[in-house]
């Protein structure tokens, strides 16, 4: 059934057809080009259908034929996107693994306690997710439509919580189908090659989806719908194109879903940088200002019809070796800055509700909200050691030179420095510019003899 709802890429399509076509040939040359789950430049001819020739990556279709045999852990990884990788497991060491604990001295040590992190996790969560999807699924009744949001978790819902909906093509696929802050529930549902409209595949079509049965029982419920669409549409359609698309979309989603009529209810993100090209687009030139194009456009929209921008800071440098992913590294950049936004969202959302409360209500709402906001500084710290030469207002003269936007810094114990942030994208911005030796006694003199402004 997984399959069933995952279709084929372009490339493996045609090479099965060339091997049905040119089998009777004794000298046969197939090249093959290893493609991606983003491409989707041709109509396909047999698109779900196994056979044995299969080289869709393993994201897509990562069993090849009809009767092969899937693994719990595989099933697990494919529908809840918890893979237990295991190749850490047998080391004989242990130590710390939260970054705070500076345990770690290279980045690769801080990637390999990150990967432990995600192992315990995952080993956890796991079993649960797979007892709450059977909770709450009829095996026997599975269809496609349903296939489509097997890796959703079906948790018991939140009541009290707003929750947000974002609707992603693969660049959100390391995401976790569900997330929860003290603040708000979100839902993400990634879906590779999904475009803004494809004519020929509905289930990769946001025009389409939104329709669903199953896509509709989320925005009806939801306080905000995020698209990080686009890199697929880009690649074969004009931007033009596509921003009418978008038109009608948001047009449909307006009309049908009161609830989500103001300018923070809808948001679109802006198109990562793509060097891939495609047949309507032959030279990564052609592409650039297509997608150049395309976000002037969006902005320009934005206004009249009422929606909220998201840009990320991607360049190309983020970009995989195929010139269209976004290197897995870098994915936690897009989720922290998704959440940020989120955060400034709802923010933006409370303000307009708390103009019309009490000024009893404001008060205890404005203490919950310093309350948080003090939770979050706390959560969000990175420490230094300092040498005794060091004074506070030295400290803060210099981070203001390294343009490093904190929001408290405590007095200074022990010779130990920690320095609290506001949100994740100044914490990385941080950790960044401040090496673990950067309030030694030899920089304090280098920074005394540099002509500061």
């Amino acid at each position: 059934m997984w399959n069933s709802a995952h279709p084929h890429i372009q490339a493996c399509l045609n090479r099965h057809h060339v091997m049905e076509d040119d089998c009777s040939s004794d000298e046969v040359l197939i090249c093959l080009i290893n493609s991606d789950d983003i491409d989707d430049d041709l109509k396909p001819q047999d698109s779900k259908a196994d056979f044995n020739q299969c080289i869709c990556p393993d994201e897509i279709r990562p069993y090849k034929t009809n009767n092969a045999l899937w693994s719990l852990q595989k099933a697990i990884q494919m529908i809840f996107n918890k893979a237990l990788d295991k190749a850490l497991t047998m080391n004989l060491w242990s130590c710390g693994l939260d970054p705070h604990l500076n345990t770690w001295r290279t980045i690769d040590d801080k990637q390999t306690r990150h990967a432990l992190t995600t192992y315990a996790v995952n080993d956890v969560f796991a079993p649960t997710d797979l007892y709450f999807y059977l909770m709450n699924t009829d095996i026997s009744s599975l269809d496609t439509n349903h296939i489509i949001n097997l890796n959703m978790i079906y948790e018991q819902p939140i009541q009290n919580l707003p929750k947000y909906f974002v609707l992603s093509d693969s660049h959100g696929k390391y995401f976790p189908p569900y997330h929860r802050t003290a603040q708000y529930q979100l839902v993400i549902k990634s879906i590779s090659g999904l475009q803004w409209n494809n004519p020929w595949q509905q289930e990769l079509s946001v025009n389409n989806l939104i329709e669903s049965t199953s896509i509709k029982s989320i925005i009806s419920t939801c306080a905000g719908i995020i698209f990080m669409v686009g890199t697929n549409s880009i690649r074969s359609w004009s931007a033009s194109e596509i921003i009418q698309d978008i038109v009608n979309i948001t047009q449909s989603i307006r009309s049908t879903y009161d609830h989500l009529n103001r300018k923070t209810d809808i948001s679109i993100c802006t198109i990562f940088p793509c060097l891939k090209t495609s047949t309507r687009f032959l030279t990564s030139n052609l592409l650039t200002s297509n997608i150049n194009d395309y976000n002037t456009k969006l902005y320009d929209i934005s206004n009249t019809l009422n929606f909220t921008i998201i840009n990320f800071p991607i360049t190309i440098s983020h970009l995989n070796v195929d010139g269209l992913h976004i290197r897995a590294k870098h994915t936690s950049l897009i989720f922290n800055i998704i959440l940020d936004n989120i955060t400034c969202l709802l923010n933006k959302t409370n303000k307009i509700k708390n103009s019309q409360r009490s000024s009893e209500a404001k008060s205890r709402r404005n203490k919950r909200v310093h309350q948080r906001q003090k939770q979050q500084q706390q959560s969000h710290i990175i420490f230094r050691l300092v040498d005794t030469i060091w004074k506070l207002k030295d400290i803060k003269q210099y981070l203001r030179y390294k343009q490093i936007k904190y929001s408290g810094l405590p007095d200074i114990h022990n010779n130990k420095l920690y320095v609290q942030f506001n949100n994740s994208i100044n914490l990385q911005h941080a950790e960044q510019c401040l090496a673990l030796g950067e309030f030694d006694s030899s920089h304090y003199r280098i920074w005394m003899t540099h002509e500061r402004p």
